[in-house]
């Protein structure tokens, strides 16, 4: 998790703030000093095998970026690290809600919150072909994620999403597996794979021109399950109330989940069944 308002402690670090449309096509570009003026507040948090989020509060009267906070738009962090020329994209998300209010202050303020671009993955569900009764595949682990990807996202035309790849196969993990699915979500398909293989990981990224998004697997994975063979004395909580490193921590119930596709499901059994599809 990173804190815009923390960035200047950051030694030398410079970080900007990016928002693009539905076409990757860039609509503002806003570095720390402007965002250190335009928002009170500024976080985003990152995940592996997940999506992450991000949620902040603009000035309205005094932003000239309120105007670009629209739905679905991207919202991306750049960080260019200290001695280095390079920009890179710490964090991509999707706007995905904005709230105006009036405090007591009398500032008019912009509340924005959206999720990161692996979200997506979650936007679809995996059905059979037509007179089938499961999608059947055979592969490596991190491949089949991959296939289900491209079947899902890429290759029915009713469902393509736009500005999209998946990186070439690479057959990187161990697990060799047969899969069987039905009417399952994508996100938890590519999840429940992830975990049985355990020798993964995946992530969709914004590519480093800003023009698609991007869906990979990494072996060796991307980090380490320190509850797992962990060295005696080495915390795998890092920060709790009992390590004391943090005060006052906040918890809350949510229910931010969305779906763009409704089965209804018939008469029959397995492959004879009737099934009728809404997408919103």
């Amino acid at each position: 998790m990173t804190d815009m308002a923390l960035c200047n402690n950051l030694g030398e670090d410079k970080v900007k703030v990016l928002i693009l449309n539905k076409d990757h096509a860039l609509q503002a570009e806003i570095d720390l000093e402007d965002a250190r003026r335009d928002f009170t507040s500024l976080t985003y948090v990152k995940k592996v095998n997940g999506w992450g989020s991000f949620s902040g509060v603009v000035i309205w009267q005094a932003s000239p970026y309120v105007i670009h906070l629209q739905p679905d738009y991207r919202f991306v962090v750049q960080r260019k690290i200290a001695g280095t020329s390079v920009w890179i994209n710490d964090f991509a998300g999707f706007i995905r809600r904005i709230e105006f209010f009036t405090p007591e202050s009398d500032a008019e303020l912009v509340q924005v919150w959206g999720r990161a671009v692996d979200s997506l993955l979650s936007r679809y569900v995996i059905e059979p072909d037509a007179g089938d009764a499961f999608v059947t595949m055979t592969g490596f682990a991190d491949d089949l994620v991959k296939a289900l990807v491209r079947r899902e996202c890429l290759n029915n035309p009713d469902k393509v999403f736009p500005h999209f790849s998946v990186n070439a196969d690479t057959s990187s993990s161990a697990k060799e597996m047969t899969i069987e699915i039905r009417n399952q979500n994508l996100f938890d398909a590519i999840e429940e794979i992830r975990n049985t293989a355990n020798d993964f990981d995946f992530k969709v990224l914004i590519s480093d021109d800003l023009s698609e998004l991007v869906f990979d697997t990494y072996a060796p994975q991307l980090g380490r399950d320190l509850t797992v063979g962990n060295t005696d004395g080495n915390e795998a909580l890092i920060f709790s109330t009992d390590n004391k490193n943090m005060r006052m921590p906040r918890y809350w119930k949510e229910g931010l989940g969305a779906t763009t596709q409704v089965l209804v499901l018939g008469q029959g059994y397995m492959e004879t069944r009737n099934i009728t599809t809404v997408n919103a």
